[in-house]
């Protein structure tokens, strides 16, 4: 019996209809008032629950392990007020170490341009923004952003130390004053997330942490395991063509191609946060994150071009379906363009 293309879409529907991760988050962000000594991430059952899903944010098993997460960061981030898609969200960001101590941003050395990356995404994978912020003595920094969707929002945050937290240099110039007890770690169920990526990410003062907000009760849609390579974004088109299977624990070769509307090669990429593109990368509920720019030297000056061709590698810790974001810069306007990729073992 031959099935129609619709068919099988339907088939594969009925099959898959249980999201990994459309999850009961029970995040309790009600009554945080920053006292660190309790956050108040209280994470039982808020009653955010998505029926028979099975993927339960509501027990993370929290430890205190400073190895959990990359570089020892730990971030804690609390909104003000409750949120709602479509309408300007207010975060407040606490950066600290693995003692509790906070990190501030003289702690940082700047990563293209910036001091401290943020990328913000919906566990659905659909809504991406990239910002950035500069944490005051207290580790603390504050920031806005529009969720598009009623959903849980992963923020994550990405960065270079000036010196490793695990080192005495860097532990003995951090106040432990202000009660910064961190009771719990809200990476702990992510502490495989970004090994791999770029080159930075190899440094010993690489760090990178994660926390979630919630931004309404609605399930994240099911992503269909399989590759889209292909995108249409502010007038361009991209192809992304990985050079081999991709698979996890390896560094991953791929070339991101861009042409215009007429399929003529865009030869003029300019430079956007010191490099010609950023690429970002989630898994299904974006627990995990990869970050990679293109190989080769990094634009000098705002007038360096280049295209159509930009060849990066990126790593994935486990297999399984991942979005790619990625940034170019043309004419002035920063593109965003996304990618699916299906992660083998």
């Amino acid at each position: 019996m031959r099935l129609s293309l619709v068919s099988l879409a339907a088939l594969s529907a009925a099959l898959f209809a249980v999201p990994a991760f459309a999850q009961e988050h029970g995040h309790d962000h009600g009554d945080h008032g920053h006292q660190h000594h309790d956050h108040g991430h209280a994470h039982d059952d808020h009653g955010h629950d998505h029926g028979d899903h099975g993927h339960d944010h509501g027990d993370h098993a929290h430890t205190d392990d400073a190895d959990q997460q990359p570089g020892g960061l730990r971030l804690t981030a609390e909104a003000a007020g409750e949120l709602a898609a479509g309408q300007d969200a207010t975060l407040t960001l606490q950066l600290s170490g693995p003692d509790g101590a906070p990190v501030a941003g003289s702690d940082f050395a700047p990563t293209h341009g910036r001091l401290v990356h943020v990328l913000i995404v919906d566990e659905g994978l659909e809504d991406f923004h990239h910002l950035h912020i500069e944490p005051d003595a207290e580790g603390r920094a504050t920031l806005s952003f529009t969720p598009a969707h009623p959903r849980i929002y992963r923020v994550w945050v990405d960065g270079q130390l000036s010196e490793p937290l695990d080192s005495p240099a860097a532990t003995e110039g951090h106040s432990h004053g202000g009660g910064h007890d961190h009771a719990h770690d809200p990476q702990a169920d992510d502490h495989h997330a970004g090994h791999g990526e770029d080159a930075h990410a190899h440094d010993a003062g690489a760090v990178r942490a994660t926390d979630w907000v919630r931004v309404g009760d609605e399930a994240a849609p099911y992503i269909i395991p399989a590759d889209i390579l292909t995108a249409q974004a502010g007038g361009l088109s991209f192809t992304l063509a990985p050079q081999a299977s991709i698979r996890a624990g390896m560094a991953n070769v791929m070339t991101l191609s861009v042409a215009d509307a007429e399929g003529a090669p865009v030869t003029a990429l300019q430079p956007h946060l010191g490099a010609f593109a950023h690429i970002v990368g989630f898994n299904a509920g974006a627990s995990q994150m990869a970050h990679a720019h293109p190989s080769g030297a990094e634009p000098v000056t705002d007038e360096a071009f280049a295209g159509p061709d930009l060849t990066f590698e990126i790593g994935f810790d486990e297999p399984g379906v991942h979005r790619l974001f990625v940034e170019v810069r043309h004419q002035g306007e920063v593109i965003l363009s996304s990618f699916t990729v299906v992660v083998r073992e």
